[in-house]
């Protein structure tokens, strides 16, 4: 009995020592491919085509981010002044209606290769003639 369990101990032992020799590594390299849940800088101009849009040329304090792990989740943020805002979304997403204190807009898209699914937009006034708009593309 005692020289079964010797030799049952020796594979766990050596299984051990393989997953940990193997399996690091293998996870590592994986995490670095994929990401690791971290949102990212990314190009506006991409971050926006992804959620079905473009950037407008007179558009202030851009900031676009991308999270890629099991799906991807992509935001702009940008400022510009209150007609062209609503102009361009109006443009953009036709059947947005943009409401006296701002706007929150929400589109599900059928499947296309590079596009987000889903995407909604946020147009909020801030004082004076500016608007903030944030836009959100993902795939789920």
């Amino acid at each position: 009995m005692r020289a079964k369990w010797k030799r049952s101990r020796r594979w766990v032992l050596l299984a051990a020592v393989l997953l940990t020799t193997c399996g690091l590594p293998v996870s590592c390299a994986a995490s670095s491919l994929w990401g690791t849940g971290e949102p990212r800088p990314v190009d506006c101009a991409e971050a926006l085509a992804y959620a079905h849009a473009t950037l407008p040329d007179r558009a202030e304090d851009v900031h676009c981010t991308e999270l890629r792990w099991r799906d991807t989740f992509v935001e702009a943020e940008f400022r510009l002044p209150r007609p062209e805002a609503t102009a361009w979304l109006a443009e953009t997403f036709p059947s947005a209606e943009v409401s006296e204190g701002g706007l929150r807009y929400h589109a599900t898209f059928g499947p296309e290769e590079g596009k987000a699914h889903e995407v909604g937009v946020t147009l909020r006034y801030e004082g004076g003639d500016t608007a903030l708009v944030r836009v959100v593309g993902h795939d789920s």
